[in-house]
């Protein structure tokens, strides 16, 4: 998995040399979202009583645009997140977002984006031990899993204060994603995730 962990870094460096030669205005960004599996995974017996309908995750980052035109930009970001599963895994992110946007309507904004995401997943799901009276729950133990993440998604918003020199972009987005691998140890090398997203950009 050292590979895994060498293209990460190697994204993540590119996309920062990248995004500190570009010559147009800096954005932060800031996004909260739900994921869950694109696919179900039927574990039978195993599986957990109690139903998590929210399974949160959030990013932060920094964003430049490479190309502005006469109603479109072609940009990118270079972000750090966090997900949270309670009976799968928790997720530490590392990526970067290549997009295009289109105005659409006013300040109405649509926009692609593609990216190559650097994912540490620590396993999350629950482990129960025998102290001799009775199962109890106990910590697992399992190894993180360094994981390729590239996600695609379509992202829908509007941008406020548009004369300003911090305009402010609120947006929405959903996204599909394919992570590997997935759990190496059961010989599961894809999985597919898909997202709902909320998010703020402000220019600096």
């Amino acid at each position: 998995m050292n590979r895994l962990k060498c293209i990460g870094l190697l994204c993540l460096l590119l996309g920062l040399s990248h995004l500190l030669q570009a010559q147009n205005k800096w954005m932060v960004m800031a996004e909260a979202y739900h994921q869950d599996f694109g696919a179900s995974i039927f574990v039978g017996q195993l599986d957990v009583v109690d139903a998590t309908p929210v399974r949160p995750g959030f990013r932060l980052g920094i964003e430049r645009s490479w190309i502005e035109g006469n109603g479109f930009r072609l940009f990118q970001d270079l972000s750090a997140g966090y997900f949270h599963h309670t009976y799968v895994e928790k997720i530490f992110t590392l990526g970067t977002d290549f997009g295009f946007e289109l105005r659409t309507f006013g300040q109405l904004r649509t926009a692609l984006k593609l990216g190559a995401h650097y994912n540490s997943a620590q396993p999350n799901d629950p482990r129960y031990a025998y102290n001799g009276e009775r199962w109890v729950r106990s910590k697992n133990t399992d190894p993180k899993v360094n994981r390729l993440n590239v996600p695609a998604s379509l992202n829908i918003g509007w941008r406020f204060g548009v004369e300003s020199k911090h305009p402010v972009d609120v947006y929405g987005a959903a996204e599909w994603s394919i992570g590997t691998p997935f759990m190496p140890e059961a010989e599961i090398n894809l999985m597919l995730y898909r997202a709902l997203k909320l998010g703020i950009r402000v220019g600096i």
